[in-house]
C-alpha cells in the first residue's frame, strides 16, 4: 500500500504490486505536483525524488523521528498540516494572535479558508477541564478571527483547536 495526503487533505492511496521506483514513479508523477515538497521515510527508493522534479526531505524513523518541526515554531509538520499553517515559515502556526480586555475578553487568531475552529477555556491548568467558547465556521477566505468571551476573568486559558471539536 502506498499512500500520499496533500495540504489540502486530499488522500491517494494505491494498492502496489512492490515498492520499486519503477512502481512507485508513475503513480507520484499521476499524482503530485512538479515542484512540491515530498516527505518520506529514509527508504532509499525516494533517492530520486529530486531527479524526477520534486523536493524532497525525510524523517529518521531508525533515530525515533515520526514527526519533524522543519521549522522549529514548536509544531510538527502535521501539525501545521491538519491546521493549514506554513511547516516551512517559523511564523506561521496556529495561535491566539491577542486577547484584549473591555467587558469580557476580544480573541483573535488567524483563521485558514475552509477550515472550522473550536475556542476552548479554562480557569486552571494542570489538570483542568477545557470547555468550548465558540466554534468558528469554516469560510472561503483567510481572515482573522475575532471571539468575544463575556465570562472572562483573570485566571482563565484560551487554546484553538482544528478542525471543531465536540
Amino acid at each position: 500500500m502506498f499512500g500520499l495526503i496533500q495540504r489540502n487533505g486530499d488522500l491517494a492511496i494505491h494498492m502496489l504490486p512492490n515498492v520499486q521506483q519503477a512502481t512507485i514513479q508513475p503513480v507520484i508523477t499521476q499524482d503530485v505536483q512538479v515542484g512540491s515538497l515530498i516527505y518520506t521515510d529514509e527508504y532509499d527508493i525516494y533517492a530520486r525524488l529530486p531527479e524526477w522534479g520534486y523536493a524532497h526531505a525525510t524523517v529518521n524513523h531508525s533515530q525515533g523521528e515520526y514527526a519533524r518541526d522543519a521549522d522549529g515554531d514548536g509544531m510538527s509538520n502535521l501539525a501545521e498540516f491538519i491546521a493549514g499553517t506554513d511547516p516551512t515559515n517559523r511564523l506561521s502556526y496556529l495561535k491566539i494572535e491577542s486577547i484584549a480586555l473591555g467587558g469580557g475578553a476580544t480573541l483573535t487568531f488567524g483563521a485558514i479558508s475552509n477550515k472550522t475552529y473550536t475556542l476552548q477555556y479554562t480557569d486552571k491548568l494542570g489538570g483542568g477541564t477545557w470547555s468550548k467558547l465558540v466554534d468558528v465556521v469554516a469560510r472561503t477566505t483567510n481572515r482573522s478571527e475575532k471571539v468575544f468571551d463575556p465570562g472572562f476573568t483573570t485566571n482563565r486559558y484560551y487554546r484553538v483547536a482544528t478542525p471543531q471539536q465536540p
